[in-house]
């Protein structure tokens, strides 16, 4: 997968991500468009807390699709968006 990251200070750009596992109650989302905030502007080209982390992934405002969950999770299925 691939995600839009802080590279360094002032730098954004494409990284590629590893899906990690997910357990009982986790769902693996595909985005579909995804929205920065002020707190990732902060984070690129501020000083925000963490900003000093590399490849840190931006974006949590976003809208998916469900591909995977666990089988703890209830109100969501793969397909879902």
């Amino acid at each position: 997968m691939r995600g839009l990251a802080r590279i360094e200070q002032d730098v954004l750009g494409w990284v590629d991500i590893e899906i990690d596992e997910y357990g009982p109650y986790d769902a693996i989302c595909k985005p579909l468009a995804m929205a920065p905030c002020t707190s990732d502007v902060h984070i690129v080209w501020g000083h925000a807390y963490m900003s000093d982390a590399p490849n840190r992934v931006v974006g949590h405002e976003a809208t998916a699709e469900v591909v995977k969950v666990g089988d703890k999770v209830k109100d969501f299925n793969r397909g879902t968006v």
